[in-house]
């Protein structure tokens, strides 16, 4: 057997390993997040507040203090009241619209570009900023300032 094909045969295997590993931590983290996803609107309607835009995926890119600094994956929702996040991998954080004083776009956030996608960044009062990429910019953006307008 040449030692190329022992290479790329253990290579294989491990890789085989770790995916299956992943695959295995990966699931429930999802199904998790799916199910706060579902039971948002149930949870909303015993503090009365409205769904504005419902919950999806998007990447959470940090943010200043009280904010986590720390990156990641995140289920998104926007309420008449709040813009709630919860990590997949973390827990659920919120900023309250009563904070926040606009939107702005911008490629560079916390010293890091994304692939060349805009971020979307909240400026709040605190004063801090708090970062996102969204699949639909400009419906989160309209949305968000509609909803800090009254």
């Amino acid at each position: 057997m040449s030692v190329a094909v022992l290479v790329a045969a253990i290579v294989s295997a491990v890789g085989l390993v770790l995916a299956s590993l992943w695959f295995a931590w990966l699931r429930p983290l999802v199904r998790r997040s799916n199910e706060w996803a579902a039971n948002l609107g149930e949870e909303l309607a015993l503090t009365g507040e409205r769904l504005l835009r419902e919950p999806e995926s998007a990447l959470y890119r940090g943010g200043t203090k009280p904010h986590s600094a720390v990156k990641g994956n995140v289920k998104l929702a926007l309420t008449n009241r709040r813009l709630i996040f919860r990590k997949l991998t973390g827990g659920l954080d919120e900023v309250s619209l009563a904070v926040v004083t606009g939107t702005r776009r911008a490629a560079w956030f916390r010293g890091a570009r994304h692939h060349g996608r805009l971020h979307l960044v909240l400026e709040t009062k605190e004063p801090g900023e708090i970062g996102f990429l969204v699949r639909d910019m400009e419906s989160w953006e309209l949305a968000i300032n509609r909803a800090i307008a009254g």
